[in-house]
């Protein structure tokens, strides 16, 4: 007997047969996201990386000398909490992360500070979130940068 393909293909007769079974449950490995900042995280960013699903790992530029390459190539989205990096420092961490991933590059920063962003777009950022703004706001920011990036 031979049987043809279906292209909808239902499971229900296969889990009828499989109830008895017991099931290890499903673990999907959590998304990472590097979370770059100097002095002081704000806990926006993590709140953020939280509501996207991300798992966060936090890198603080004044206590470490070096930024691993290998564990930005591990993440799927690099949040840089700009808010205390100058525009220069801003501009060279964009470069150097191109260099060594694709992941979505998103600056978050304030409007206070009025600085000049379009150079660290220029530099290979995906986009800038501003921490002033509303937390819907810059979830629903990340998530079309994500979705652009074909991330999410």
């Amino acid at each position: 007997m031979q049987m043809e393909h279906r292209r909808t293909l239902s499971f229900r007769g296969y889990f009828a047969c499989d109830s008895q079974s017991s099931r290890a449950r499903l673990h999907l490995p959590r998304r990472k996201s590097v979370h770059i900042y100097a002095r002081v995280s704000h806990t926006r960013v993590l709140r953020l990386a939280e509501a996207l699903g991300y798992e966060s790992i936090d890198i603080d530029l004044t206590c470490c000398d070096t930024i691993d390459a290998d564990l930005l190539q591990q993440c799927d989205l690099i949040l840089i909490d700009a808010v205390y990096l100058t525009e220069a420092m801003q501009q060279y961490l964009v470069e150097w992360i191109r260099l060594h991933t694709f992941a979505p590059v998103v600056v978050m920063g304030k409007r206070s500070y009025r600085r000049d962003v379009s150079s660290v777009l220029a530099k290979g950022a995906d986009g800038i979130v501003w921490l002033d703004d509303p937390i819907e706001v810059n979830i629903a920011h990340c998530r079309a940068i994500l979705r652009r990036a074909g991330a999410s």
